[in-house]
């Protein structure tokens, strides 16, 4: 049994210890050494769902074992949305394909349902803004080799010859 000053020191201790646990809470985001390595790990699960028209933050969250706020505040620092970087990267696949003879047999709507979008008018409003380009001309200028990969110049420059020849691709 304690004396009443042993048990005020040993309540005092105990709150003491209890003071230092509550007075500084747990950050919730990884150390900045480990930062690189989860981006890294949401791009790979990005990357391997793009397909799916259902990925957004928080099953990207879930997959990362962070919260959605904290993906949201990662993706801040990387200079664009979680959303943004999903569109941008189905855009680039989406390209890759129409550029791609291989995929002919697939119209343009085929392709970008394929990479997640669910409306064909917002794919070539989304692909046009991205690349200066719709993704019809496109299509037809890296088929035929008059695309090289450059953007505005390019393309005034394919229309400009198409328009004066009466052969705008369709």
């Amino acid at each position: 049994m304690l004396t009443p000053v042993e048990g005020n020191a040993a309540v005092e201790a105990y709150l003491d210890l209890l003071a230092g646990c509550v007075g500084s809470p747990r950050t919730e985001f990884p150390k900045l050494g480990h930062q690189p390595e989860l981006l890294a790990r949401i791009d790979h699960f990005i990357e391997s769902h793009l397909a799916e028209p259902t990925l957004n933050p928080a099953e990207i969250a879930s997959a990362a074992g962070v919260s959605v706020r904290h993906l949201h505040r990662l993706f801040v620092a990387k200079g664009c949305t979680v959303a943004e970087w999903v569109r941008e990267r189905r855009l680039e696949r989406c390209r890759t394909d129409l550029s791609d003879p291989r995929f002919c047999e697939k119209n343009i709507t085929e392709i970008a349902f394929f990479w997640g979008f669910s409306d064909s008018a917002h794919f070539s409003r989304c692909f046009k803004k991205e690349f200066g380009i719709c993704p019809r001309i496109f299509r037809s200028a890296a088929w035929s080799g008059q695309w090289n990969g450059e953007q505005p110049e390019q393309t005034r420059s394919f229309l400009a010859l198409g328009s004066i020849h009466g052969n705008l691709p369709t």
